[in-house]
């Protein structure tokens, strides 16, 4: 299949039955800017073509429609395919504003990233899910280098990888949103804007702007938080290893207020001290309440999310 076709049902997926040219038919002719057709190929005859000039920008998109006289040169839908194949969205929402409407697997490129796959939740505008618990299928309790590169299914449970989510964020500000549920069916909602430093900061979380929603800060009276895991040490504890003490990797501060990285229990224990390795957001339940789902996805906060 041509990798141009994208582009095509981009533009015909949602038309403009206004556009002076969307109704006409014929052969077509295919020009993109700095790229001439070779001498050697003889133009078509497009009595009734249209020009389609592909946008340079990261989301690869139809961006205007011209008659093929206006340009004076043609090449064949198959040519153009093989020779410019289509630019890969950033992220999530830049795939929602391309027209993706339904949530699913995807893959995103970055700047200055090679490719990789991220579930997108499209049900409120574009989001790229960095990290969903559901069921417990999945062990959380990792070392650094998982938690760095990523773990789990991107269908169900799984953890995105901080080198991925730095590549996303990329030292720019970021809207997190993460989402809680209990056992009684009661859900919470937190968002806050964040950005996120590299490996050499140890990811460090830096909260930009107060939190949204009815929950007060579980993060901590921190601004800026170090990732942590049990071989990684970086929490804000002198004396305690919070990922060891707890369970997880997490944004650890003095390792009691929040962590949805820890163990799944499928009910609540009876022991406390067990109670307190599991998953707990302090200021809604507490830290020896173990939480059924979390969800956490990141959006640019220069956007606002589209219904």
């Amino acid at each position: 299949p041509s990798v141009l076709g994208s582009w095509w049902q981009q533009l015909w997926r949602d038309p403009n039955p206004s556009h002076p040219h969307m109704g006409r038919t014929g052969p077509l002719c295919l020009g993109v800017r700095g790229a001439p057709v070779p001498a050697d190929k003889e133009p078509l005859d497009c009595t009734a073509a249209l020009r389609l000039e592909l946008c340079s920008s990261s989301r690869g998109l139809l961006t205007r429609v011209q008659p093929a006289e206006e340009v004076g040169l043609g090449a064949t839908l198959s040519s153009m395919a093989l020779s410019f194949p289509a630019e890969l969205p950033q992220d999530c929402h830049q795939l929602f504003l391309a027209g993706q409407q339904s949530s699913g697997v995807f893959q995103v490129q970055p700047a200055g990233s090679q490719p990789f796959k991220v579930y997108c939740d499209m049900t409120t505008g574009g989001w790229t899910v960095i990290q969903r618990r559901t069921d417990g299928s999945v062990d959380f309790d990792q070392l650094w280098d998982a938690y760095k590169n990523g773990f789990g299914d991107l269908r169900g449970d799984f953890w995105l990888g901080l080198e991925k989510m730095h590549r996303l964020i990329q030292e720019g500000r970021f809207n997190l949103l993460i989402e809680l549920e209990d056992w009684e069916g009661n859900s919470q909602v937190i968002q806050f804007v964040f950005s996120l430093g590299g490996e050499s900061t140890a990811y460090t979380l830096s909260l930009l702007g107060p939190l949204s929603g009815e929950l007060e800060n579980a993060i901590g009276d921190f601004r800026q938080l170090p990732f942590s895991t049990r071989d990684r040490d970086h929490d804000l504890k002198a004396d305690t290893n919070c990922a060891k003490h707890l369970s997880g990797g997490w944004w650890f501060s003095t390792c009691g207020h929040a962590n949805l990285n820890g163990k799944y229990f499928r009910s609540i224990p009876r022991q406390r001290h067990e109670r307190k390795q599991g998953i707990f957001w302090k200021t809604w339940k507490g830290r020896y309440y173990p939480l059924k789902s979390t969800t956490m996805k990141i959006q640019p906060a220069a956007l606002e999310a589209e219904p």
